[in-house]
């Protein structure tokens, strides 16, 4: 019995979306949404995350090699800045390659000797699925996942002993995001989109939590 009425719920969503989708004039503001996809955008949010190295130091002539060990948590407010373009495989159901930029303009609150991380920046690329359960309804959710890489400006006092300073390397690994976004106009959308990190490298890891609201142009 509960088998089946699963079966019904499930058919009863297709039949909806199917006899809306059939609907659709050329003057619903929901009539676009098949065909190209393309959406830009950007906004603030918010980044937490722990940026840890283990590594060797690297001294200058005579000096001994030593092991260091460095972490610092990276919490603090980011802009975004992303892109995707891609097409619909039914009216409200797109999939889209992906682009993001991050600015993480947050000093790290430690120190490893003299070395300090200033600024963090991330970029990733990937596909994304957007999805508007019923193409005239506004409301719509987004998912995706792909790669990633991160890259640290950092400062450090170059009259301390060189065994202390750390040259932070660039990190890289894989991402998921997801989100939920409200369109308000024929162009004009709001996203609240999240996502996670692994970032890495030989000596470094990096994995970075992030929410923002994203401001977009949307075409769909």
């Amino acid at each position: 019995m509960r088998a089946r009425w699963i079966a019904y719920t499930v058919f009863g969503f297709v039949l909806v979306h199917a006899r809306t989708a059939r609907a659709q004039s050329p003057h619903d503001r929901g009539s676009d949404r098949r065909g190209l996809y393309a959406r830009f955008g950007g906004g603030p949010g918010y980044s937490s995350g722990d940026y840890r190295y283990g590594g060797m130091s690297k001294p200058g002539f005579g000096e001994p090699v030593r092991p260091l060990t460095f972490e610092t948590p990276l919490h603090g407010a980011h802009a975004d800045f992303v892109g995707a373009v891609g097409y619909a495989l039914a009216p409200g159901l797109s999939v889209a390659g992906s682009g993001a930029a991050r600015i993480l303009p947050v000093p790290s609150s430690e120190r490893i000797g003299s070395t300090e991380l200033a600024t963090t920046v991330l970029a990733s690329i990937g596909a994304v699925i957007d999805l508007f359960p019923l193409p005239l309804d506004e409301a719509h959710f987004m998912a995706g996942a792909g790669w990633a890489t991160g890259a640290f400006a950092h400062d450090r006092n170059h009259e301390a002993s060189p065994d202390n300073i750390v040259f932070p390397e660039a990190v890289s690994g894989a991402y998921v995001e997801g989100g939920v976004g409200y369109r308000l106009n024929s162009r004009f959308d709001l996203l609240v989109r999240g996502s996670y990190a692994w970032l890495e490298s030989t000596h470094s890891e990096y994995r970075p939590l992030g929410v923002t609201v994203l401001a977009s142009w949307l075409h769909f």
